[in-house]
Order: C-alpha cells, then sequence, then structure tokens
C-alpha cells in the first residue's frame, strides 16, 4: 500500500487498517517490522547471548531493573529539580508573562501570556472560551514576542517587533515565518490595544485543538461560514454544531482536520446581520468532552474569487 509506519502516529494514513499483515511479512526479512519498540527487540536479542543458569540470569535481572529504576528516580529528581516547566523553550520576561494584550486587526478579540510559555487566543476567529494556541516566547528586552499557533510546527511563528516599549498603543510589526525562513510582514504598523495584567486565564477551560469559525465573502456577495477543528492526531470521535446559521449538523472528517460538508451558505447577495453565533460539542476517543462557543462579527474578503462547492 506504500505506507509509512514509522511515522503513522504523526501523520495518519487512511488506507493502513492496523491488520499486522505487514509484521508477519517481514519475520522472513529480519524482522524488519515489530509491534514492540526497536529498543525491547534489541535487549531481548542481547538477553538470549547471555549465558548462564536459570536462576543466576533471574538475579541479575532483577538487580539490572533495580539499578535502572534508580538511575531513572534520580534522573526524574533532577530534571523536576533543576529545569523550569517549560524547559529552555521559554524565557522569563516580566513585560509579557501573565498579561492580556490586544491589538488593531488582530485575528483575536485578544490573548492571553501564560508564565509557563502557554499562548491562549480568545474570541475572533476562536472560541470566546479560549483557545491553546500554542507558544510565546520572548525575543528582546523590549517586549518583542513569539507566537507559536501549532507545536508541532515549532518552525513556523509569527514575531510582534516592538519599535519601542510594549504597552499601550505602543507600535509593531508582524513579521510571518515558515520553516525559519520569513514569508511575509505587514505593511502596517500595528498598534497595541489592550495590555493589562491578565486576572483570570482560560487555562482550565480553553479548547485544546484549532477550533475555529471564519465567515468569507466571495463573488457575488456569496457568505459561507467555515467551520473546522484541527486533529493532525485524531483524537475527535465526533463534532456536533449549532447556531445562528447551523442546524444541529455533524461535521465531517478528512483525518487531519475536521469541517462542515457542504460548507454553510449564510447569505446570497446581502451581507448578514453580525454577529453570527455558533457552537461546537467535542466528542473525543478517550471518552472526555470540549465545547466551543464563537461570535462570528468580521468577514474575510474573498471577493476575488468564485464560491465554487460541488453542493451549492
Amino acid at each position: 500500500l506504500s505506507l509509512h509506519p514509522k511515522i503513522l502516529y504523526e501523520q495518519a494514513e487512511l488506507e493502513c487498517s492496523n491488520c499486522g499483515d505487514c509484521v508477519v511479512a517481514c519475520k522472513k526479512m529480519g524482522n524488519a517490522l515489530s509491534f514492540t519498540p526497536p529498543q525491547i527487540n534489541w535487549l531481548a536479542k542481547y538477553w538470549q547471548k547471555i549465558h548462564l543458569p536459570g536462576p543466576r540470569k533471574i538475579v541479575t535481572a532483577v538487580l539490572a531493573l533495580a539499578v535502572l529504576s534508580g538511575l531513572g528516580v534520580l534522573a526524574f529528581h533532577v530534571t523536576t529539580s533543576w529545569k523550569s516547566p517549560a524547559g529552555s523553550y521559554k524565557e522569563t520576561n516580566a513585560l509579557l508573562d501573565n498579561k492580556r494584550l490586544s491589538w488593531d486587526d488582530g485575528r483575536a478579540e485578544y490573548y492571553e501570556f501564560l508564565p509557563d510559555g502557554t499562548l491562549i487566543c480568545v474570541g475572533g476567529d476562536w472560541p470566546v472560551n479560549g483557545f491553546k494556541g500554542g507558544r510565546w516566547q520572548s525575543v528582546d528586552t523590549n517586549g518583542s514576542f513569539k507566537m507559536i499557533f501549532n507545536s508541532t510546527q515549532p518552525d513556523s511563528y509569527v514575531i510582534a517587533g516592538m519599535n519601542g516599549r510594549v504597552g499601550k498603543k505602543a507600535q509593531f510589526t508582524l513579521v510571518y515565518y515558515e520553516n525559519n525562513t520569513r514569508i511575509k510582514a505587514d505593511d502596517k504598523q500595528h498598534v497595541m490595544v489592550t495590555y493589562e495584567p491578565l486576572q483570570q486565564s482560560h487555562a482550565e477551560t480553553a479548547v485544546t485543538l484549532d477550533a475555529t469559525v471564519v465567515l468569507n465573502r466571495y463573488a457575488e456577495d456569496i457568505y459561507v461560514l467555515d467551520l473546522r477543528v484541527q486533529d493532525p492526531r485524531g483524537e475527535i470521535k465526533k463534532i456536533f454544531t449549532e447556531g445562528d446559521a447551523i442546524t444541529n449538523e455533524v461535521m465531517l472528517t478528512n483525518v487531519k482536520y475536521w469541517l462542515n460538508t457542504p460548507q454553510i451558505i449564510v447569505s446570497e447577495g446581502t451581507a448578514p446581520k453580525l454577529p453570527i453565533r455558533s457552537t461546537m460539542r467535542i466528542l473525543f476517543h478517550d471518552g472526555h468532552e470540549e465545547s466551543a462557543s464563537f461570535i462570528t462579527d468580521r468577514v474575510f474578503d474573498r471577493s476575488s474569487e468564485v464560491f465554487d462547492d460541488p453542493w451549492f
């Protein structure tokens, strides 16, 4: 099937049904594939080469296990005692720690900067009950910062470069990077609208996956609501949606993300009344559930494109 078993859990492949036939077939080719990690296979083969009487082998195994357990406990103690929770990924910056920020033309109503490096986006394209947008990182002593919206892709990020000290009405630029390569920069100077201490965080209620609701305007004034939830590891079982423009619909998946299919045409020829309220109820395979509530109050202009959907 031209599959890549080594990366199945990093990049889902629909054709794989975990039948195990590949493992059976590879037994004749030196056990190239197996259901156990290669380290365990190596240890088993190494153990078979040790020629000791049965009882001595058992005693040796117990002693080896005790030594390894001790080293593991010591390593854990050193790690938890001396390493910060976010490791080297996060540098402390009093200008940004535990702050609530917003700026003109921001995709979120505001952003929460938590001391452990967590970035939470609230409102705008994201749920009003918060989305853990990824990570933030201090860039300089003026308060410039990096925002990584997908923790699995740390090489793609946005840098906000302050022209002076960070604060309300401060001006800054936004520069976008992919694979650590600069791809574009905003022409305009952005202005900080909110810069204040964070009184109450959405850390306990924030939706853990990137859930967005975006209203697009296409050619001939066709307004389409696009609901999308990223699901790179296939953790979601089902998503129910409802709201001003939706009536109890179930989203569908293409493995890596969920979306409303067909897309929701809100209006044709005239602009819809804003804001549009919508909710998602996200059910996970592990049994837990999350909810996301949206208030969509702006339109993305895609009028240069024709809305081309087979259902439409």
